[in-house]
C-alpha cells in the first residue's frame, strides 16, 4: 500500500515508484521469509498487488469513476497496470529463493539422504 501512496505523490499510484517499491517488498519479503515460508509469501503477492491496484485506482482516478460500468473498466485498468509488475516482482522472487536455495546448498544443509 505504501508504494501506492508514494506513488500518488510522485505523480502516479501506478507507476515507477510503484513497480520499483513493490519490487524491493517483494524481494525483501522472500528473503526474511523462512524456507516453507516462501511459498505463502510468493503465492500471496499476486491478489495481494492486484488488491492494491484496484484500491488505489478505484479510490484515486481523476476524475471519478461516476457509475459501476465505469469503476469495471476501472478495475480492468488496475488489472492492465499491475500485470507486468507482479511479473516482475515474481521473476525477484524467483532470484532470491533460487540464491537462499544455492547458499544453502553451499553450506551443506540442502544435501538429502535416501
Amino acid at each position: 500500500m505504501l508504494a501506492a501512496i508514494l506513488g500518488k505523490f510522485v505523480g502516479g499510484y501506478h507507476g515507477p515508484v510503484f513497480l520499483l517499491l513493490t519490487i524491493v517488498s517483494a524481494g525483501v519479503a522472500v528473503a526474511a521469509a523462512t524456507a516453507n515460508g516462501r511459498w505463502w509469501v510468493v503465492s500471496a503477492l499476486p491478489p495481494v498487488a492486484w488488491l492494491v491496484a484496484a484500491v488505489a485506482e478505484l479510490a484515486w482516478h481523476n476524475p471519478p469513476y461516476p457509475d459501476t460500468k465505469a469503476k469495471a473498466v476501472g478495475l480492468v485498468h488496475a488489472t492492465t497496470n499491475v500485470f507486468p509488475v507482479i511479473l516482475a516482482a515474481l521473476v525477484v522472487m524467483g532470484l532470491v529463493i533460487a540464491a537462499a536455495v544455492v547458499r544453502g546448498r553451499q553450506s551443506g544443509g540442502g544435501t538429502r539422504r535416501v
